[in-house]
């Protein structure tokens, strides 16, 4: 079973329970006047909804890229879901724990017949959430997204960004060096010279083309004196929850900030088999790269 799947019938079990069972079983035992296993019914209200939430948040992220590629809107019924069980259900639940022990049973009462009703409201969004499995083609899901249904991944491992400034050198070093090292390696390089239309400006593509990868590797170079070029900086900023690797050409001035930010390692342009080295590393010690030993 995929990741997916397993999330949405997680999600599934936890409310056909919630509201075929537990519900009920809280009611009755005020009606009784148990005040023992009323509360332990209610706990078990609780622990189903934290686990129903929990499985939104994961549904949530495939949700949004469903509604990219295809054009839905289960991102919006999901979130719905979410803030009713998280901002409404939950609460009323807090509130039946505190009361139930102090014996208010009219108080009790009307906390679980609320409680019901929030939970009626998410019947439909539920329902169609839960089809979503049977009715998603995966095929029309763009390829770079398949392992991630199939696996929960969200760093999308086989993507990485390269940084840089657009001088020629520049270029020259990505095109012909690190990004066919890259793929030799197994992995996708995206970056500017490479894969922005040329229509329009790169700015336009970069926070979508970081989001779609799981690595950034950035170049400080002497691009502005002896500073580094601000679309860089910038660049690292924006894969702030990626993995990150940058190299500083020696003789350029880092902010300070940055160094502690990722792996960090400094490289001259004349070494180049030394830079690539440290790059195996980095995707050695980040858990990117696995393969053989002996790439070389």
């Amino acid at each position: 079973m995929s990741y997916f799947n397993e999330k949405i019938r997680s999600f599934s079990n936890d409310y056909g329970h919630l509201t075929g069972t537990l519900v009920s079983l809280v009611d009755n035992k005020i009606r009784e006047g148990n005040v023992f296993e009323a509360l332990g019914n209610a706990l078990r209200i609780k622990t189903s909804i934290e686990g129903m939430l929990a499985a939104i948040e994961s549904v949530k992220k495939h949700c949004e890229i469903i509604d990219d590629a295809l054009g839905s809107d289960y991102y919006q019924r999901v979130d719905s879901l979410r803030n009713i069980l998280r901002n409404k259900a939950l609460s009323t639940v807090d509130l039946l724990i505190k009361n139930i022990p102090r014996k208010s049973f009219d108080v009790c009462s009307t906390l679980i017949k609320e409680l019901a009703q929030d939970l009626a409201t998410c019947a439909e969004d539920t329902i169609e959430l839960v089809d979503l499995k049977e009715k998603l083609d995966r095929q029309k899901l763009p390829i770079e997204y398949l392992e991630f249904f199939e696996k929960g991944e969200m760093r999308f491992v086989g993507r990485i960004f390269l940084s840089y400034c657009m001088r020629e050198e520049n270029e020259k070093l990505i095109s012909t060096l690190v990004s066919p090292f890259l793929e030799d390696l197994g992995f996708q390089p995206i970056y500017a010279g490479k894969d922005f239309p040329p229509n329009r400006p790169p700015g336009q593509n970069v926070e979508e083309s970081i989001r779609k990868c799981g690595t950034l590797i950035a170049y400080l170079t002497k691009d502005q004196d002896i500073y580094p070029s601000p679309n860089v900086i910038h660049e690292i900023g924006v894969a702030s929850d990626k993995a990150l690797i940058i190299f500083a050409e020696k003789g350029t001035n880092v902010p300070s900030n940055l160094t502690t930010l990722g792996t960090y390692y400094s490289f001259e342009r004349q070494n180049s088999g030394d830079m690539l080295l440290k790059l195996l590393h980095g995707l050695r010690l980040l858990k990117i790269y696995d393969g053989p030993k002996n790439v070389f």
